[in-house]
């Protein structure tokens, strides 16, 4: 029979400051956590997978990789590596966590997704939140059942299908090691994109997929339709825009934050690539917000 969990399941609330290592707690069982208020922190170690959901507030998830910035109603899935969750401003943060081996989909969904739970932030599922608030409640109540917990993790590989066609166009024998040729490059992407593509060049990035930088230039391209480079670009371009029109820090703060050395070489491109001076865009940007 494979492991799998059933209504063994620890609920834990962590507050104000407090903190809780799953590392140091009994192995083999799954735990349903809600983080709420500044400092409270949980660190999930390697070798375990977890999905979770903020419903208030802000959150940060520290990764071996990058760090990563939760906003409401967002969520994110992790399994490479261990990850450090810590509430900001008064947070809510909900989620399930246990041993990677204990994940299992149903049958039923084996063949037509992706089978590892591979890790990314991405705008919450409904669903999802509502199976995870739902465990909460049974958990406090005495005890989740098997079939709400299968439930839980089938919604989580069900998100999992827009990864189908990458999954397809992976290296590999077979479906695991397109899996983890997969995991891989979505570790270099999540890099990407939440640095916005500021990033210490493409052979660092090659250096985290654990790749040779020809191999990695490749396979990224074969996977995700654009080049490693050319997908920082268009997250630096995208970023710098948004800095601009968006907030009120003063160009040359812009201009560190994307990367540039030169505020006048960041104002030339800027020019170049949007056609408009970044005074004009910081005007546009204005406008747009009292009109909202």
């Amino acid at each position: 029979m494979e492991p799998h969990i059933h209504s063994d399941i620890r609920h834990g609330h962590i507050g104000l400051g407090r903190s809780l290592d799953l590392a140091h707690e009994a192995p083999g069982q799954g735990w349903l956590l809600s983080l709420a208020e500044r400092g409270a922190t949980v660190h999930v170690p390697a070798g375990w997978s977890s999905v979770w959901v903020l419903l208030r507030g802000e959150a940060q998830a520290g990764t071996p990789y990058v760090d990563i910035e939760l906003a409401r109603g967002q969520m994110l899935t992790w399994s490479d590596g261990p990850l450090r969750l810590s509430i900001r401003r008064d947070g809510w943060l909900l989620g399930f966590a246990a041993p990677s081996g204990l994940w299992r989909p149903s049958p039923a969904l084996r063949w037509a997704r992706p089978r590892m739970l591979h890790s990314r932030r991405r705008e919450e599922l409904r669903e999802l939140r509502r199976l995870l608030v739902r465990l909460g409640r049974e958990c406090r109540a005495g005890g989740a059942s098997a079939l709400l917990v299968q439930s839980l993790q089938d919604a989580v590989f069900d998100s999992q299908t827009d990864l189908a066609p990458w999954l397809e166009r992976c290296n590999g024998q077979n479906t695991a090691r397109k899996e983890y040729t997969l995991q891989r490059l979505l570790r270099a992407r999540n890099v990407l994109e939440h640095s916005h593509g500021v990033t210490d060049g493409v052979a660092h990035l090659a250096g985290i997929a654990r790749y040779s930088v020809t191999h990695f230039k490749r396979s990224y391209h074969d996977v995700f339709g654009i080049s490693p480079g050319e997908h920082a670009m268009q997250l630096r371009v995208a970023h710098t825009w948004k800095l601009v029109t968006s907030t009120s820090l003063p160009i040359a703060d812009v201009c560190e934050a994307v990367g540039f050395e030169s505020k006048s070489a960041f104002c030339r491109t800027f020019r170049r690539s949007f056609g408009i001076t970044t005074s004009e865009a910081r005007a546009r940007g204005r406008e747009m917000l009292a009109s909202a």
